[in-house]
């Protein structure tokens, strides 16, 4: 049985540095989460080299022609994962933001590259940090408005049989 390498990759704003500021207790990297502040658009999992080629092509001409999105940051909350990592965020609250969702996932199926998210209720958010299960967060947390420009896509090889 061969395994073909495939990509896991997401579309996402990466945060301004004005608000990158807020992020005190950032310990993100310790958990496998190696990517700037951000607000994550849109999970890709399963690409193929040539779909993911296609994806990045994509996603630097729409960075290209993209108007700033306005958000407000919301509340701090978190949620616990299966492997009991706890992750501490702030809402993100922008109706643009979903909007241009739609259009990402649009384009992408229309260049035939496959919109698998299993995400399918979209909740923008901003992760601070993470933690383990009983922990409390004690950082910072941003707030107030600001504009998102900078559309970045990240991905990681994955071994699929």
């Amino acid at each position: 049985m061969s395994s073909e390498e495939l990509n896991d990759a997401f579309i996402y704003f990466e945060l301004p540095d004005s608000a990158k500021r807020a992020f005190t207790a950032d310990n993100r990297a310790e958990y496998g989460d190696n990517e700037p502040p951000h607000v994550s658009v849109v999970y890709l999992p399963g690409l193929s080299d040539q779909d993911l080629f296609t994806a990045t092509r994509a996603v630097q001409l729409l960075e290209k022609s993209l108007y700033p999105i306005d958000i407000q940051f919301g509340n701090l909350s978190s949620f616990l994962s299966e492997d009991h990592v706890l992750s501490w965020h702030v809402e993100v609250k922008s109706e643009r933001l979903f909007r241009f969702r739609e259009i990402v996932c649009e384009l992408m199926s229309r260049l035939t590259v496959p919109v698998n998210d299993p995400y399918t209720n979209y909740i923008p958010h901003a992760t601070l940090a993470y933690g383990l299960e009983g922990e409390e967060y004690s950082g910072g947390v941003p707030s107030g408005s600001l504009h998102l420009n900078k559309l970045r896509i990240s991905s990681k090889k994955r071994t699929s049989n």
